[in-house]
């Protein structure tokens, strides 16, 4: 695997013929067939995710040349025997995000390229899920209302905070245009150059989609932390839950159930739930909030965190557009089609306006607008917690 990258691209860029490609791994993909069945739970998924990249590079290699999804395993004819051996009982043997983007960190962490443009883009991936399982620790205590929302500044002050993650997170999208450094983490030609090495393969007789970011819990988590995810939202998560893994299904059931910082905020000023303040009038829910100068604090802080998380998701949509869309744009229908993942469609084989769709049910919420538009109508001028004006108990 450390010659791969250099294998890789020797091939793509026409240096070798695909069939010296394949008769370089495919010794060590049957070394492999022969110790499949006697190896442990960790070396089991070290194979898998090895595997599973040939398969991947295997597929980027030959369907521009014109070799339907899973035909090329046809020369590798233990590959996908391998794979559906080492999967876990009713999981996915082809690569997923969990083994490309999450798992496959250092010292073992296997490229399609050794780009240093690949290398951002993963360790971009995994830094955004941290970023979002501190957001979902930060407000977990105001969820579970372990914290009271309208009782003390602990609330504003956790709010806060998780908007302050967010707002990092939000910058890192805008860093593939432009980082700290002022030079982009990733062209869109870099950005599509490395998407292409994720493209649809068929295993076992089943097609799969590529390796999907999107479907990582910790990102699908806030919608349902922060009450964004309406019906729209809930069907689209189900549809990718064959996706995951036992403990992805049970964080995902979690994120789910758990009351959302919305419902908090409607609690805390008198309603039984976010859906029942959603309707109320809104110069009533104005009057509720200004009864609590606590409540109005963490009301000031609940909208930094929604305007940063709706921020992120602009930034996201934006860099669709400029790294996926316009990209795609100024292509000739030749160079397109050669593309074993297209500038117009996820790697999941969502289309872009799935994306635009979701970002927009986020900037709509009902229960927010309406909670937004009361805090309003209280004049209460920008995020501010100013310590006579609240109190400490829990």
């Amino acid at each position: 695997m450390k010659d791969f990258p250099l294998l890789n691209c020797a091939c793509r860029d026409g240096r070798i013929a695909l069939g010296v490609w394949l008769s370089t791994v495919t010794p060590i993909v049957d070394a492999v067939a022969s110790i499949a069945g006697t190896v442990g739970p960790d070396d089991a998924d070290l194979l898998r995710r090895g595997c599973g990249m040939v398969v991947l590079a295997a597929e980027r290699l030959a369907q521009p040349l014109g070799f339907p999804p899973g035909a090329i395993l046809t020369r590798l004819p233990k590959l996908d025997k391998v794979l559906v051996g080492l999967a876990d009982p009713g999981g996915r043997p082809a690569l997923s995000h969990k083994g490309y983007w999450l798992t496959n960190v250092p010292p073992v962490q296997f490229t399609f390229t050794g780009s240093a443009y690949e290398r951002f883009f993963m360790t971009a991936v995994v830094s955004q899920t941290i970023m979002r399982q501190a957001v979902h620790g930060l407000l977990a205590p105001v969820c579970a209302g372990d914290v009271r929302t309208g009782g003390s500044s602990v609330a504003s002050r956790l709010l806060l905070a998780a908007a302050a993650v967010l707002d990092q997170a939000q910058q890192q999208f805008r860093d593939f245009n432009r980082g700290p450094d002022g030079l982009p983490g990733q062209t869109p030609a870099q950005f599509n150059e490395m998407r292409v090495w994720l493209p649809k393969t068929r295993i076992a007789g089943k097609l799969y989609g590529g390796p999907n970011a999107a479907y990582i819990v910790d990102m699908a988590g806030t919608d349902f932390l922060l009450g964004t995810a309406d019906e729209h939202y809930e069907r689209y998560v189900q549809g990718f839950v064959p996706e995951l893994d036992g403990d992805e299904r049970r964080l995902l059931h979690t994120y789910m159930t758990t009351p959302s910082v919305i419902d908090a905020l409607s609690a805390a000023a008198g309603y039984s739930d976010a859906a029942t303040m959603s309707v109320a009038p809104t110069d009533e829910v104005a009057s509720r909030l200004r009864s609590s100068r606590n409540l109005l604090a963490a009301g000031e802080a609940a909208r930094a965190l929604y305007r940063s998380f709706c921020g992120g998701s602009g930034a996201h949509v934006g860099l669709i557009n400029t790294h996926l869309t316009q990209y795609g744009a100024g292509l000739t229908p030749a160079e397109r089609s050669a593309l074993p993942v297209d500038p117009g469609t996820g790697v999941g084989g969502h289309g872009h306006e799935h994306t635009r769709r979701l970002h927009d049910t986020r900037r709509t919420n009902a229960a927010w607008k309406n909670f937004l538009v009361a805090l309003k109508m209280t004049d209460t001028g920008p995020t501010a917690i100013r310590k006579e004006e609240v109190t400490h108990e829990r």
